[in-house]
């Protein structure tokens, strides 16, 4: 079995990276259970999260430790960078342009028509 990640997986793509590749190898050695029971007792994660930690994990890219200076720390982030085609990640990754990417910017690079947040009486929305 592996090392368990740290409870503050979250902060660092290296830690998010090991999270990935520690709940791929317990759905290996668990597969015909569901890992979001076990892994919620440790890390207070959902089966959504998880398959999205587990694909960053998967990722021959996101998931290379030769990138990870190169790349945003946040989970989401990096969650959304993978439906990049390689070329256009491994470019924008060089040219530096992600490391403080926020999410809408990575939904215009894909092509997604999502809103960014808008202000509404003085209150910011940030739609869903």
């Amino acid at each position: 079995m592996m090392e368990k990640p740290d409870r503050d997986w979250k902060d660092r793509i290296e830690t998010i990276v090991k999270m990935g590749k520690y709940l791929l190898k317990l759905r290996e050695e668990h597969p015909n259970e569901n890992i979001s029971n076990l892994a919620l007792v440790d890390f207070a994660i959902n089966e959504s999260t998880i398959d999205k930690i587990c694909k960053i994990a998967s990722h021959h890219v996101l998931s290379n430790p030769a990138n990870f200076d190169k790349l945003p720390s946040r989970w989401a982030l990096l969650y959304e960078l993978k439906f990049l085609p390689d070329e256009l990640l491994i470019q924008k990754m060089n040219e530096g342009a992600l490391l403080h990417i926020q999410k809408y910017a990575i939904w215009e690079m894909r092509g997604v028509k999502k809103r960014g947040p808008t202000v509404s009486n003085n209150k910011v929305v940030i739609p869903d």
